[in-house]
């Protein structure tokens, strides 16, 4: 699943394309499907200028709709501490919450299916063909909270 955004919506703010990265786009919003999940990865990035000898530490927060793009942003070696959170829907209303752990498992199929296990206690499963926990074989855990994994 990608984030999907229309080139018509970009925003052109020319002092504030002065202070971004090359390529840098500004939309003001991104059409996300009903049915996703969304992860908010929150890094604190080690970022070292060659010019200044000190070093700088800064809160940056991403979003994505793959868990596996999570791992790979987190792995980074500038990533020295994270944390992952889902955000969901329940009964029209959006919750964040931060993930303590996910199990990868498969599914009657054979696909990969996900538990994310959140911090307020709730257990979400991610799975094409599982309607429930229970259905799905070969579990492991994949990722602690503020553990990369090996």
């Amino acid at each position: 699943m990608y984030i999907e955004t229309n080139k018509d919506w970009e925003i052109d703010l020319p002092g504030y394309n002065k202070l971004s990265p090359p390529g840098t786009r500004i939309y003001p919003f991104v059409d996300v499907s009903g049915t996703s999940l969304l992860f908010h990865v929150d890094v604190l990035v080690h970022s070292t200028d060659d010019d200044d000898d000190d070093d700088c530490m800064f809160w940056k927060r991403f979003i994505t709709t793959d868990i596996i793009q999570a791992f790979i942003l987190i792995d980074d070696d500038h990533v020295n501490e994270f944390k992952i959170s889902l955000q969901r829907s329940e009964k029209h209303e959006y919750i964040i919450s931060m993930i303590t752990e996910v199990l990868q498992a498969e599914d009657s199929a054979g696909q990969i299916s996900y538990v994310f296990v959140c911090k307020d206690g709730k257990r979400v499963l991610y799975s094409s063909l599982a309607e429930s926990e229970q259905e799905l074989k070969n579990k492991k855990s994949i990722y602690r909270h503020g553990e990369k994994a090996d």
